[in-house]
């Protein structure tokens, strides 16, 4: 993990691939503790006009907030795993991972934030669901410490939380973009009727404003809905290319109905989501030739390969969140540690180096998943690829880029 000087990206760490095998041994200390005791809430920190310098010669120490337990607890497993893998990439004694279980509640990620304040916690990552978010962000806003967290749902922003996750808008506007500059400039819609699709509607309205193209039509259709005829034939024509924001899953259905109503490859260009980097959609002959957003292939390549060489399976994608994550906070203490931290920049009230104004870093930084930074609303921003579906497999139509534009003020 590095940050990007502001008008160039230098080449990333070898850390943010070079994965240590699961045989090795950390050398930093890690805490694992369930939820089922609560904790009282630390109270409101005095407010402070500077920054809190890291104690010199201590390892930074990280709340890592993870749903082991409840409905998905082989994501949190995978979470975890990941989180270690970046941990051993670390100087030694750099971070101490207070490991958390959330379980799949807002009170839990809450009572697993408090537990890990009570031991010293001076940055968080995680947790993992939208709705725990926010209860996680009030603890961290009481200890004046910042959380990043692996969701996307920016409804549950704040001051104190920041979203790894890849939002809908910035798929949408990215391939919609694309597919414009490239002479597709009159899109149709045809999306889910959830947050995901209407944000990935607003994503296609914004690629259409900034690329002089128009968006012709949108249908949204009930999610639950097998059927959807009557919602395709809705559709006003004249259309050159049609977003489906859903997941891989339903494509594999809604492929062929949309083949059956005289939309194929060779009339419409297909547009998706990240939710079609699935295998699956490769030899579907409804799909041949769409395009959907992507983070870097290669990179994610390179951390599936060493993660299944360390746990003996490979990783979601999900998981590459959790290794950035954990890196991030590392790089971030390394550079307070080192003394490259400005303590005169840094947000009053927070740790130095891991303090919002440092995590603001307009040059932004890399990970598996390509270039990202974040914005004063919590989101991120990512630097992702347009891939093609192909027999043979994915193709890059369109590499993610490796630097980002300056900021507008």
């Amino acid at each position: 993990m590095r940050a990007l000087p502001k008008n160039w990206l230098g080449i990333g760490l070898v850390a943010t691939v070079a994965l240590a095998l699961a045989a090795c041994a950390p050398q930093q200390t890690r805490t694992t503790s369930a939820t089922a005791q609560a904790v009282s809430t630390p109270a409101q920190a005095p407010v402070q006009t500077q920054g809190r310098l890291l104690p010199v010669g201590q390892p930074a120490k990280v709340a890592v907030l993870l749903p082991l337990t409840g409905r998905l607890p082989e994501i949190g497993q995978q979470l975890m795993n990941a989180s270690q893998l970046a941990l051993f990439d670390l100087p030694a004694n750099s971070v101490e991972l207070l490991i958390k279980d959330t379980g799949d509640t807002p009170q839990g990620a809450a009572v697993a934030l408090q537990q890990a304040v009570a031991e010293g916690a001076q940055f968080a990552v995680g947790p993992l669901f939208g709705g725990q978010v926010r209860a996680a962000s009030t603890v961290a806003s009481q200890a004046q410490i910042n959380l990043v967290a692996f969701s996307n749902d920016l409804s549950q922003r704040d001051g104190y939380a920041f979203f790894l996750g890849v939002t809908p808008t910035a798929q949408a506007q990215r391939v919609v973009s694309y597919a414009m500059q490239q002479g597709f400039t009159q899109v149709a819609v045809l999306a889910p009727d959830t947050p995901f699709g209407r944000l990935s509607v607003d994503g296609a309205t914004a690629a259409a404003v900034a690329n002089g193209g128009q968006i012709v039509s949108t249908v949204f259709y009930p999610p639950q809905e097998l059927d959807l005829t009557a919602q395709i034939r809705a559709l006003n024509p004249g259309y050159q290319a049609l977003l489906v924001p859903d997941a891989h899953g339903r494509m594999l259905i809604l492929g062929p109905s949309l083949v059956s109503e005289g939309i194929t490859p060779t009339t419409t260009k297909l547009l998706g989501s990240a939710l079609w980097n699935n295998p699956s959609l490769l030899t579907e002959p409804s799909l041949q030739g769409a395009w959907f957003p992507s983070s870097n292939p290669q990179s994610f390549n390179s951390f599936a390969g060493r993660y299944q060489e360390a746990y003996g399976a490979p990783p979601l994608p999900i998981a590459a969140v959790a290794y950035d994550a954990v890196n991030l906070a590392g790089y971030l203490a390394g550079q307070a540690q080192s003394g490259q931290a400005d303590a005169a920049l840094a947000t009053p009230g927070q740790w130095v180096g891991l303090d919002r104004n440092s995590l603001l870093n307009p040059s932004g930084f890399r990970g598996v998943d390509g270039i990202f930074r974040f914005e004063q609303n919590g989101a991120t921003q990512r630097g992702l690829a347009v891939l093609a579906i192909d027999p043979t497999g994915f193709a890059v139509v369109s590499p993610a880029p490796t630097s980002f534009q300056p900021l507008v003020n």
